[in-house]
């Protein structure tokens, strides 16, 4: 309900009546009587407020938005590694101006290899850090609204010498990389994305050695020959070194020693060491030529041990024992 003003009374009108009166023809034009009607303006207009929205009030009005650089990474991964997509793309819609710098850290051994996607470009870049940084890849932009594009990182954990120690084999190998990209307008987006890999326990090469010397017996005075030899028994190459250590009879001194991959130096004391490969079922030897010594005939033994790189095998000690004669015992 309104009330009326006091220049007309104190009479209560309705709203239908306020309207009436405000649609009637004035009795008399003038300014005077148009401002005697100001206060009833005044009141319609804040009851129009109170209901109605003003123009441009209450609705919504977009504004538009710059760039959004975004990063994501996914990842498929197999026995034998695992490879990261690196998705990078403006999702807002203004342009991302160049250049566009994306900083690769994670996993640094295996090395990786990057294929770049269209317009981007990667060199290898190492720095410290926790993932320690692998490289740093640009793109000169711009880069439109919806535009992009996806770099590769792959690794190839059989690069990775796994086999370990093979009372404690390792069951899992992690592969993790991390994308920070930055351009000018302080933009700039991150992600990361990780995966551990099952392994199973390494194939381990099983040696066998023998030694023996050559021929019945040695003479006193002159010289004799041992042969070595080692024998992979598995299925699995062997790697890493062989070290052989022989103890020979009191008389007895290294003279030479022959044989593919192996050095020996010594005199009583030998040592022996092989450094290359044995594949499955092969056998790798030397020939160990000693000078005799030996005021008298008898039977001499010689002692031999060996050991494996890295643990991947026993440590064996065996003799070979061999009878010296001396020269008249030979006419």
């Amino acid at each position: 309900m309104l009330s009326r003003p006091r220049n007309l009374g104190s009479r209560i009108f309705s709203v239908a009546e306020a309207s009436d009166f405000m649609t009637r023809k004035p009795k008399r034009p003038g300014s005077a009587h148009l401002l005697g009607h100001i206060p009833w303006l005044v009141w319609v207009l804040f009851l129009l407020a109170a209901t109605t929205p003003l123009l441009g009030c209450g609705g919504t009005t977009a504004s538009a938005s710059g760039p959004d650089l975004t990063l994501s990474i996914s990842h498929q991964s197999s026995t034998q590694g695992a490879t990261f997509d690196i998705s990078i793309n403006n999702a807002g819609n203004g342009v991302v101006n160049g250049p566009v710098t994306l900083t690769l850290s994670g996993t640094v051994v295996p090395p990786a290899v990057i294929a770049p996607g269209g317009g981007w470009n990667c060199v290898a870049s190492s720095a410290p850090g926790s993932p320690p940084q692998f490289a740093v890849c640009t793109n000169p932009g711009p880069i439109p609204p919806g535009g992009g594009g996806i770099l590769s990182v792959s690794y190839n954990i059989t690069t990775v010498f796994l086999s370990g120690n093979p009372v404690n084999p390792p069951t899992s190998f992690g592969l993790s990389i991390s994308a920070h990209a930055s351009a000018p307008g302080n933009i700039s987006a991150g992600a990361s994305d990780g995966v551990s890999i099952p392994l199973a326990p390494a194939a381990l090469a099983a040696l066998s050695f023998q030694m023996n010397h050559v021929g019945p017996s040695f003479i006193a005075g002159g010289t004799g020959n041992y042969v070595f030899a080692v024998q992979n028994t598995s299925e699995a190459e062997s790697d890493g070194s062989v070290d052989v250590t022989l103890n020979l009879p009191p008389g007895f001194t290294y003279a030479s020693s022959s044989g593919t991959g192996w050095i020996c130096g010594g005199g009583q004391v030998i040592g022996c060491i092989f450094t290359g490969t044995i594949a499955p079922g092969a056998t790798s030897e030397f020939t160990l030529n000693v000078l005799v010594e030996v005021p008298v005939s008898g039977m001499a033994t010689s002692s031999w041990s060996t050991s494996l790189d890295e643990g991947k095998g026993p440590s064996l000690l065996m003799s070979d024992v061999v009878l010296v004669e001396a020269p008249a015992d030979r006419r």
